[in-house]
């Protein structure tokens, strides 16, 4: 559970498919996210989303980042790629306090990093919680039990895509 709520600034690693659904559901939620890629988004179906902040993720410093963060950081900050690289952007670009969510699989492909994934300058100075995301399951229990089931899941997606909140397009690859 990454607390998500409308207004809260979330930072998007990678327009996969996996990113593009995550930008795209937070859109329909009620915030602009942030996005980082390295693709070209003038001939990318990136650009049918109309996001309002793109950065590369090669340069995620600029000015024009540091005057939309209000809080030194994004609060939840999504990696949906493998390269270490990636990884090591979530962990810059959140927050103090923030949350880090793992949908893609860091350094999947690749050798050992050439820097501590867990360095306490990011878990103990930043405060920041790592997270894992995917799994819900496919029981059928009481809302009061788990909230957020599988099935329920795909029905709340479904009733987006229903109500024009979500082009499905956007996330069929």
């Amino acid at each position: 559970d990454a607390g998500f709520q409308p207004g809260i600034q979330v930072g998007i690693i990678g327009m996969g498919t996996l990113g593009m659904a995550a930008a795209n559901l937070i859109k329909s939620f009620g915030s602009e996210p942030l996005v980082f890629t390295n693709q070209n988004i003038r001939s990318s179906p990136i650009k049918d989303l109309e996001l309002t902040h793109v950065f590369s993720k090669e340069c995620p410093n600029n000015e024009e980042l540091q005057r939309i963060l209000d809080m030194d950081g994004v609060d939840i900050s999504i990696t949906t790629s493998n390269p270490w690289k990636d990884y090591e952007l979530a962990l810059k670009i959140v927050r103090k306090g923030g949350k880090v969510i793992c949908i893609g699989f860091p350094g999947r492909g690749e050798g050992l990093p050439g820097f501590n994934p867990l360095d306490s300058a990011y878990l103990y100075d930043k405060q920041i919680t790592l997270c894992q995301t995917g799994y819900r399951t496919d029981l059928d229990v009481p809302p009061q039990d788990m909230r957020f089931t599988l099935k329920r899941n795909y029905r709340y997606l479904a009733s987006l895509i229903e109500n024009g909140a979500i082009n499905p397009s956007h996330i069929i690859s």
